[in-house]
């Protein structure tokens, strides 16, 4: 998560964090039904996106999940695209080079 915040105070600063502030913008692709994967985001995001575990916290912030416990079977989440979140992630790529830069 430290590459996608600010750095303040000793701390990394969610609120300021432009990738945070933009997943929830970012567009519905479908929406999967939990089948057993009780607590486990990493297997729910290995079920969506192709074996890939690494996008579960954005399930969970796409979600408003706070809590793992909440991942229930029969629970049905929303998830946007890999390739959408991937651009997100790029266009903060280019933000960082646009700022280093000045």
């Amino acid at each position: 998560m430290a590459r996608f915040m600010d750095w303040n105070d000793d701390n990394y600063d969610i609120l300021t964090s432009y990738f945070i502030a933009n997943i929830k913008k970012l567009p519905k692709k479908g929406e999967y039904t939990l089948k057993g994967e009780d607590g486990r985001p990493d297997l729910i995001s290995k079920a969506i996106y192709r074996g890939d575990s690494q996008y579960w916290w954005i399930l969970l912030l796409y979600n408003d999940i706070l809590d793992t416990c909440e991942l229930i079977t029969g629970l049905d989440i929303i998830y946007p695209s890999q390739d959408s979140i991937e651009d997100l992630f790029l266009s903060l790529r280019k933000r960082e080079v646009s700022r280093r830069s000045r």
